[in-house]
């Protein structure tokens, strides 16, 4: 074979001059073995495209066509530029292309125009009437119209207060200007990113602008608007709230308390489990040592055989008979705050004091992340607020442990289940007392009226008992003067007092509606009226 090249191996190419042998020559330039760099860019990196400028960080500002002439707006939400990268905007849509290759200028600013011409500002004065006044200004809005009204309802709660001084009062935080009502309903129309980045671009005349514009425009120069009006907002509520907070940790404390230390209580639940063993001897449910205290509300479920009363009208009864018990009467003084208490709960009360605390929180940041601006006060204002306000958190955070551990230690005292709600207990014992008291009205009133069907009874009695006298004393008058031949039928003599007992008992048996056997019923009826007239010694008309 032909000899090798000198410096290469046997059998191969000769190595290029200043490579490695056996590899391609190094690129001008470039590192050994790696490609040559490309004009105009880095070693080793693309080439930028023609015409097209090195990549920058962030979208660029998309360049306007201004058109020649003022035109009429279209009120869009514009999408900010960092949140277009890869939307259908980013990847299918190209408007420079449409508006370059397929619009009529000339038309578009023919139809939209806003031929108007332009209107000479005044001081918000309406013109006077006639060609010398200024002309009806037209209107620029930015805004999405739902939200442009919303703003404009909310600004009717300042009256005639101007923009500047409205800034003014949320830079001062007057309260006197900003009631709660008022600063919850700027919290909720502060201005978004997008709405502030449309104000901003806007490059025409402030005075075109509607009401909200405007307002936005005052509102833009408040740096960190939307964290002082929340501080604001929870300042201004706070105590409102923490006093309905701690007044619920403070009821459900007390009844807790009026439940674990009530001397009566126990004695009535011995009384209910004597009675309830006794009524169920002799079954699975006997023999018991104690109950759930929701067993207390079921005590009228237990009827007595004519049905007219329950268990808890006979323990009612049973305490007003017997001496020993008759201070369980009195029952529902040991309880004083069990029914307000059940309007309360241990969760919501922890939920309550949780949303406090994390108010304070947002507080404590925004004076942190506060900017410094000559003459505000808000960090000043702000630090005595949260520092008087956490005191008083804490304590009432302290309050709400201490009464999770007494009920904890109350539902153990009583044997009920680990997790029953504190809403429900009290709800078991204060239904409970309710009941009693109702089961005593319900005696009383029983026995009033046993009371007044027995008195009735015995007037029937002691009136039968007339009757019958009466009855025996006429008839006897009556055989007296059946005999005679003349005269008319004689009724009940009709002496005195008695005369309306006599007349009564012969309507009841029937006799003075009998025919009469011998003279006419005239005769009968004059004898009658001259009765009642001697009797009661009136004369007749």
């Amino acid at each position: 074979g032909p000899p090798p090249p000198p410096g290469g191996p046997p059998g191969g190419p000769p190595p290029p001059p200043g490579g490695p042998p056996g590899g391609p020559p190094p690129p001008p330039g470039g590192p050994p073995g790696g490609p040559p760099p490309l004009p105009g860019g880095p070693p080793g990196g693309p080439p930028p495209l023609p015409g097209q400028a090195p990549k920058m960080m962030g979208r660029p500002k998309k360049k306007q066509v201004k058109p020649s002439t003022k035109m009429k707006g279209l009120a869009w939400a514009k999408i900010e530029d960092r949140k277009i990268d890869n939307t259908i905007w980013d990847k299918k849509i190209n408007d420079d292309v449409v508006l370059q290759n397929d619009l009529d200028l000339k038309e578009l600013e023919a139809i939209f125009c806003a031929n108007q011409p332009k209107p000479e500002i005044s001081e918000d004065k309406p013109g006077a009437a006639g060609g010398g006044g200024p002309k009806k200004k037209q209107v620029v809005t930015l805004l999405d119209p739902k939200r442009s009204n919303n703003v404009s309802i909310m600004l009717s709660r300042f009256g005639k207060m101007s923009f500047a001084d409205i800034r003014k009062a949320i830079m001062d935080l007057n309260e006197d200007v900003l009631p709660i009502e008022n600063t919850a309903a700027l919290k909720q129309l502060t201005p978004e990113p997008e709405e502030i980045e449309q104000i901003k671009e806007y490059t025409g005349e402030v005075e075109l602008l509607g009401k909200a514009e405007r307002f936005f425009i005052e509102m833009i120069k408040i740096k960190a608007l939307r964290p002082r009006l929340n501080a604001l907002h929870t300042k201004q509520g706070f105590d409102n709230k923490m006093e309905v907070a701690r007044s619920a940790v403070l009821v459900m404390l007390d009844a807790v308390k009026e439940i674990r230390d009530s001397k009566k209580l126990p004695r009535m639940l011995e009384l209910v489990l004597a009675v309830g063993n006794y009524l169920n001897g002799g079954t699975f449910r006997g023999g018991a040592y104690g109950f759930k205290l929701e067993t207390l509300v079921k005590i009228t479920e237990v009827r007595a055989s004519d049905n007219k009363t329950n268990m808890l009208n006979y323990l009612a009864q049973m305490c007003e008979n017997k001496e020993k018990y008759k201070d369980l009467l009195t029952i529902q003084e040991d309880f004083p705050h069990i029914e307000d208490a059940c309007r309360e709960s241990i969760p919501q009360a922890q939920s309550d004091l949780n949303k406090l605390k994390a108010e304070l929180k947002q507080v404590e940041g925004a004076i942190k992340s506060a900017p410094d601006q000559a003459g505000d006060r808000f960090v000043e204002i702000m630090t005595a607020f949260h520092t008087k306000a956490n005191k008083t958190l804490t304590e009432t955070i302290e309050l709400h442990e201490k009464l999770e551990k007494d009920f904890k230690d109350l539902l153990t005292y009583f044997g009920e289940a680990p997790s029953t709600d504190s809403q429900t207990l009290f709800n078991h014992v204060n239904s409970f007392l309710q009941a009693f008291d109702r089961a005593q009205k319900d005696n009383v009133k029983r026995k009033q009226l046993a009371e007044k069907q027995k008195l009735a009874e015995q007037r029937r009695k002691e009136m039968a008992e007339r009757i019958a006298k009466k009855r025996a004393e006429g008839g006897g008058a009556e055989e007296e003067d059946s005999g005679a031949a003349t005269g008319p039928k004689k009724l009940r003599p009709a002496g005195g007092r008695n005369m309306l007992d006599n007349l009564i008992a012969d309507m009841r048996t029937g006799q003075a509606f009998a025919p009469p056997s011998q003279n006419d019923v005239a005769n009968e009826a004059l004898a009658v009226f001259a009765r009642l007239k001697k009797t009661r010694n009136t004369p007749l008309p």
